[in-house]
């Protein structure tokens, strides 16, 4: 995918360290409001430069990725447990 990225962003796309261990906790989270979306950097907005792997790519659609309407569930998950937060969090 990173070939159909505008040149110069090939980075957006590695991998980053220091977050596995909060992946492990509270899994990965396609909805996030922080994820980028399915087309984000892409050349030519009709290309794809991010798609979810099998067997995610069953349940999840790449319409989803990068929605912009609210935290999910496993946002406000990572809030509280980087900010050690043990309240309930309202939802939307």
């Amino acid at each position: 995918m990173v070939k159909q990225s505008i040149s110069g962003k090939n980075s957006e796309f590695s991998i980053r360290s220091g977050h596995e261990q909060l992946e492990h906790e509270v899994g990965y989270d396609f909805q996030s409001i922080l994820h980028y979306k399915h087309n984000q950097f892409a050349r030519l907005s009709s290309l794809d430069t991010i798609t979810p792997k099998a067997p995610f790519d069953k349940y999840v659609k790449k319409t989803d990725l990068g929605q912009r309407e609210f935290l999910s569930e496993l946002d406000a998950a990572r809030v509280r447990a980087l900010y050690k937060c043990t309240g309930k969090m309202f939802s939307h």
